[in-house]
């Protein structure tokens, strides 16, 4: 990435979920402020900004860092360093000299043509774009192999060199049913469940559309037999959503039950992985192989599970386990090189 920036050239990396993507960008941020130059490192998620902004703060501490985005309360002032959602890049004109974006396979960037558009009219003649993502779109993929001269990275080992964890696949008949509310039966997945509480290991259930929320928490505390542990729902019009993750991450809650808004840009300890309805049209394969790379991100616990509930074995999940495999493949023969 250094030698490409150095060098004035476009840089895209597909690196897996866990590879340290923004770790990776350090050593050219450094070149870049050393050089002076003005640098926007942009993501199209609010809560993306939010988690990278003190990182960058703690990594550059004598760099002026500006925070962009729509809920940000500080007003626009001139920083060396801006980190700011896709969209303020509308505000700019030539303004940058290196724009980093991270997550570009994300809403609202994804599949949206304005803000391409945006990203290129913020950056200067000479300006270096480097594009970061663990789910590279079809699209930028087709991009590389139609054009030889043009090269996509891929980093495919995270940086404790441990594979990504694969998707556990199982049918549940009933839980459909439970998703609608029509019924409390005890079904098999709650033994998981019982068992990663009994461990003491933190967990997230996803469901696919915020109505299932509280019928899910309602149905888990019901079965629950330690009244004591803690859990609560999450989702992107959560007004405390928020306070609510940092809650999970200081182990305040022992679960959290929420919608895909938990799918990218969250790192907790220990965490295991429960995808119910897993073949609903909103868990694309992309979203699959995002939410399975929530586990096994530290170092000293760099494994856990992936739980996969569903009645058909669809094609976004056939695909999600391939693409976990083939990189697992690739990072292994990385290692024994």
């Amino acid at each position: 990435m250094l030698k490409a920036i150095q060098a004035q050239h476009d840089f895209p990396l597909w690196a897996v979920t866990g590879a340290g993507k923004t770790e990776i960008t350090f050593a050219s941020l450094a070149w870049a402020i050393e050089s002076q130059w003005r640098i926007a490192f942009v993501t199209p998620r609010i809560d993306v900004c939010n988690e990278l902004y003190p990182r960058l703060q703690q990594t550059f501490p004598t760099v002026s860092i500006l925070l962009q985005h729509g809920q940000a309360q500080i007003p626009y002032q001139y920083r060396q360093l801006t980190v700011c959602t896709v969209q303020q890049l509308l505000h700019f004109v030539k303004a940058f000299d290196l724009i980093i974006i991270d997550e570009v396979d994300a809403y609202p960037f994804v599949n949206n043509r304005l803000l391409p558009q945006a990203v290129r009219r913020a950056r200067k003649a000479t300006g270096v774009t480097c594009q970061l993502t663990a789910t590279p779109p079809a699209k930028l993929v087709r991009v590389f192999r139609r054009d030889a001269n043009k090269e996509l990275a891929i980093l495919p080992l995270r940086f404790h060199q441990q594979p990504l964890p694969q998707l556990t696949i199982k049918v549940c008949s009933t839980t459909p049913a439970i998703l609608a509310g029509q019924t409390q039966r005890y079904v098999w997945w709650m033994n998981t469940i019982a068992r990663w509480v009994q461990a003491g290991y933190p967990f997230l259930v996803f469901v696919a559309v915020v109505e299932q929320l509280e019928m899910i928490y309602r149905y888990i505390k019901h079965h629950l037999t330690t009244s004591s542990i803690r859990g609560t729902t999450v989702h992107a019009g959560d007004p405390f959503q928020v306070q609510t993750v940092a809650a999970f991450r200081n182990r305040e809650y022992t679960f959290l039950v929420t919608t895909t808004i938990l799918e990218r840009g969250v790192t907790f300890s220990n965490l295991q992985v429960l995808i119910l309805a897993a073949d609903a049209r909103h868990f694309t394969a992309t979203t699959l192989i995002q939410i399975a790379g929530r586990v096994g991100r530290k170092s000293a616990t760099p494994t856990g599970e992936v739980l996969a509930v569903c009645q058909q074995y669809t094609w976004a999940l056939k695909r999600a386990r391939r693409e976990i495999a083939f990189l697992n493949r690739q990072g292994k023969n990385l290692v024994t090189k």
